[in-house]
């Protein structure tokens, strides 16, 4: 005799199936747990290992440490280049004003040394030029 499981637990509007299939569709399920589970302990298992620090790392390191330096050195002296520069363009600026300045000096003095001997001659430019205020 066939045995048979109430699919829902509502007697009135329930399937029956065979208890046999009921027990194959839980064995199906235990396996593919069980393969899902194996898959992923696999998966761990396949995690790169930490490697030691080897001596071509350490080479590696050393060559590394002696460009470093080259370049600092390169660097340093690129500084005192600019540096030497900057000092350079100072001076030459400085210079620039100086002489921008001395040459407005120049000219008002030789302004003043020019209208001073026109002055002398007729009093009426002299007094225009006081009241201007070139005298």
């Amino acid at each position: 005799m066939r045995q048979f499981v109430f699919l829902t637990g509502d007697t009135e509007n329930s399937i029956l199936i065979p208890e046999r299939m009921v027990v194959c569709v839980m064995i199906k399920r235990i396996l593919i747990l069980i393969i899902l589970g194996s898959l992923l302990n696999i998966a761990t298992f396949s995690y790169p290992k930490e490697v030691s620090f080897t001596q071509e790392d350490r080479d590696r390191l050393i060559r590394l440490e002696v460009k470093v330096e080259q370049l600092e050195k390169h660097i340093d002296q690129i500084d005192r280049r600019i540096e030497r520069l900057e000092n350079v363009m100072m001076w030459g600026f400085g210079l620039l004003f100086t002489t921008i300045i001395g040459l407005v000096g120049f000219v008002i003095w030789d302004r003043r040394t020019a209208l001073a001997p026109a002055s002398l001659h007729s009093p009426p430019i002299a007094e225009v030029l006081k009241h201007v205020g070139l005298l």
